[in-house]
């Protein structure tokens, strides 16, 4: 899908797509900012950011932060409660930390008589900053407001998730107002969204879910890829500090800025040709390993019940094709080849617990500088989750510590 470029006053964001942050958990403040950091790294042109989890951080955590956000192209808003009285200084706040522009969201019903006062601050920062009206929907009442006050902000926010069936409405609100409109993706199908990006109906889409069990979402659709599929687990917003089980990188993105900065030139084996397989695969590449992809000829493809997974895992051996990945078919035993080659690094990747004995045999015939694991590669959605998280966990704990 083609990024598409949008302006909001003196700020422009490079694609269409915006992260709606939530509570993390992380009590370590580089872990909160490389959170963000990582997925600003892969697409993402903005993160509406609660005032509420600005305040739990360090305001120099805060301000480094946003300073990375900027270098990476990625606009940063503060959503903060619109109060008639204390408007102003709450605008102050947003400017001192560093945020480009605000969602004010409406919790209260706005007097007529405060509309000119808004108006005027309105006047005094919307060249400072971007400035955005948060609603839940477009009732008449908010309608109203927006209506007044539209010629000294930059667009509206829907901060509730509509169903698909209030698309045309909010279309045609839109058009109504002539003003910029950012809405909650929500429940609504991805093709729908597409749809309406294309047609430049809406200017971006804010979202949170998609974003966090795929850091590259925005980049694979930019590419034509598809993205991890979410699961609607619910795990990334009733859990904390946040993780993702078909994701089992999100948590730990301070870990793995810092781990990138190693390379090495040896050699790293996978034997397996599953999900779990190719994922070990990509991050071994990532961290500078030369990496090789084998199997013997009775290994059997391993293919996921669930058609989303699927047609993932066909799109992961074809990006590592692309990357450079070696795929090679082992001619003999698994050990002989071992011995030839002495990889740095194998990991084993198998169906059943049959070839415990093969398992056994490896620590025997390979010296120190080998490690090897067994990972269970299973036909259900939960071995899938299960396998994923401990291939991560063993890469973390032993692999480049």
């Amino acid at each position: 899908m083609q990024a598409l470029e949008c302006k909001f006053g003196n700020l422009t964001l490079k694609n269409s797509w915006v992260m709606s942050a939530k509570e993390l958990g992380f009590l370590d403040a580089n872990e909160w900012a490389a959170f963000y950091l990582e997925r600003a790294k892969f697409g993402v042109s903005g993160i509406v950011f609660p005032v509420s989890e600005v305040q739990k951080q360090e305001p120099s955590v805060v301000k480094q932060c946003l300073r990375g956000l900027d270098e990476l192209q990625c606009i940063s808003f503060l959503q903060i409660q619109l109060g008639v009285l204390d408007l102003q200084a709450k605008l102050e706040f947003a400017l001192e930390m560093g945020f480009l522009g605000v969602v004010l969201e409406i919790s209260s019903q706005i007097e007529a008589k405060d509309i000119s006062l808004l108006q005027e601050v309105f006047a005094t920062y919307n060249q400072k900053c971007s400035i955005f009206i948060g609603v839940s929907d477009l009732n008449d009442k908010n309608y109203e407001l927006i209506t007044s006050i539209k010629g000294e902000i930059h667009g509206v926010c829907i901060l509730n998730c509509p169903e698909e069936n209030d698309l045309e409405e909010l279309i045609q609100c839109k058009k109504n107002l002539s003003i910029s409109m950012m809405i909650m993706m929500g429940n609504i199908k991805m093709e729908s969204i597409e749809k309406c990006l294309q047609n430049q109906e809406f200017d971006a889409i804010l979202t949170w879910k998609p974003l966090v069990c795929d850091t590259k979402f925005v980049d694979k659709l930019e590419r034509d890829m598809p993205p991890i599929p979410c699961q609607e687990c619910g795990v990334c917003t009733l859990e904390l500090p946040v993780t993702c089980p078909y994701h089992p990188e999100v948590g730990s993105e301070y870990f793995e800025t810092q781990r990138r900065k190693i390379a090495t030139r040896k050699e790293v084996c996978i034997y397996g040709n599953g999900i779990s397989a190719g994922y070990a695969a990509k991050k071994a590449l990532e961290r500078g390993f030369p990496t090789t992809i084998c199997k013997t000829k009775d290994l059997e493809t391993f293919v996921p019940q669930s058609d989303a997974l699927h047609q993932y895992q066909i799109a992961l051996y074809d990006e590592l094709d692309a990357l450079g990945v070696k795929f090679e078919e082992i001619e003999g035993g698994l050990s002989g080849f071992l011995r030839e080659r002495k990889p740095y690094f194998t990991l084993f990747f198998q169906k059943n617990q049959e070839d415990s004995l093969v398992m056994e045999t490896m620590f025997d015939l390979l010296d120190e500088r080998l490690s090897c694991a067994k990972f269970l590669e299973g036909q259900t959605k939960t071995e899938i989750e299960e396998s994923l998280v401990d291939v991560y966990q063993f890469f973390k704990q032993f692999y480049l510590a």
